[in-house]
C-alpha cells in the first residue's frame, strides 16, 4: 500500500496522520508502541512485539477479572 501524506505542524514538531487502513494492516492502534527507523532515505514503522505482547496480556487479565466478577 502506498499513499501520499501531508506533513503537518503538531505543537512545536511536525507529524503525519497514518491512515487507519495502514495501522490496521500493521496490527496497531491508539497508544500502541511502534518502532521507527530511518534507513537509506526511508522512514520505516514496524509493530513493536513487546508492546503487542504486553497489550495482549493486559486484555487477557481484564477478561479473567470480568469473568471472576460475574461468577460471584
Amino acid at each position: 500500500m502506498e499513499k501520499d501524506i501531508k506533513i503537518r505542524k503538531v505543537g512545536n514538531s511536525l507529524g503525519v496522520i497514518i491512515p487507519f487502513e495502514m495501522l490496521k494492516n500493521l496490527g496497531v492502534g491508539e497508544d500502541d508502541l511502534v518502532r521507527m527507523t530511518y534507513d537509506n532515505g526511508k522512514i520505516i514503522i514496524t509493530n513493536n512485539p513487546e508492546s503487542s505482547e504486553a497489550k495482549f496480556k493486559e486484555r487477557i487479565f481484564r477478561i479473567i477479572d470480568e469473568y471472576m466478577k460475574n461468577e460471584r
